[in-house]
């Protein structure tokens, strides 16, 4: 276990020592106002070190840890600072959005995608975290024009045809759900998310022997995944799990990955 601690926090600390050179001479805490910052280069950097920044600085994080590693909280006051100067960058437009979504803030969040894709007419990431945000105020309509409309312009992303797939799916289209998706999958969106993706239409047919089969596929791309197993709790397949791990709440598809 020692071993295995240090090692972790060995990439950690590698993590952050590529992050806080990212920019060389600037520092985090330069203001965002100054000229000299690069927010594309600034942005990078943020988003590296949230990905390894804990959700809490406490005693049990690496001594390293709390010494170099800005808090959440911190790094996302950095983002917004840097919006503030830079309203009409894209990228930390989508950043922000996320994190908003993130936290609770739905409101926050759509806004901000709104003035990106006014910037940035085409733009799947963000397209894909709007129609969820629609989906869940009951917009279905407007997720599902928002999609058809960027799939026009990229018709090779698969994202964009997986978050389809969920908004036809939601307004109770399943045919059109099912072309959706299959779109996905010939352009190669990840196998055992398209096999959960198609238990959950089969459930919605009628097909429980089908939406098993489907969802033990997905289980077994990706061992451990929460959703599946729920599916197949509710079926009777396997029994109710004690304690389940992360959920990846990818149908209908969930907030993009923070982008690299």
């Amino acid at each position: 276990m020692g071993n295995e601690a240090a090692l972790r926090s060995g990439r950690t600390m590698a993590a952050v020592a590529a992050a806080l050179l990212l920019l060389g001479c600037q520092s985090i805490s330069t203001p965002p106002g100054e000229a000299r910052v690069d927010p594309d280069l600034r942005i990078h950097q943020l988003r590296t070190l949230w990905e390894v920044a804990p959700d809490h600085i406490s005693a049990r994080n690496p001594k390293e840890v709390q010494e170099q590693v800005p808090s959440k909280a911190a790094i996302r006051a950095q983002a917004e600072a840097l919006l503030f100067h830079y309203p009409r960058h894209v990228p930390t437009l989508l950043f922000t959005a996320v994190l908003a979504y993130e936290a609770g803030e739905p409101r926050e969040a759509e806004q901000r995608l709104d003035d990106l894709l006014a910037l940035e007419p085409s733009h799947p990431e963000a397209a894909v975290l709007r129609s969820r945000i629609a989906l869940e105020d009951g917009n279905t309509p407007f997720a599902t024009r928002l999609l058809t409309d960027q799939i026009r312009m990229r018709p090779d992303h698969a994202g964009l045809r997986e978050a389809a797939a969920a908004a036809y799916y939601v307004a109770g289209d399943i045919p059109a759900a099912v072309e959706a998706l299959d779109g996905a999958e010939r352009l190669g969106a990840p196998t055992w998310r398209v096999a959960y993706h198609r238990g959950v239409l089969a459930e919605a047919n009628g097909d429980e022997s089908g939406a098993r089969t489907h969802y033990e596929t997905a289980l077994a791309g990706k061992p451990g995944w929460d959703l599946p197993r729920q599916r197949l709790e509710g079926l009777g397949v396997v029994e109710p799990a004690k304690e389940l791990g992360s959920v990846d709440p990818s149908y209908p598809p969930a907030a993009p990955p923070l982008p690299r």
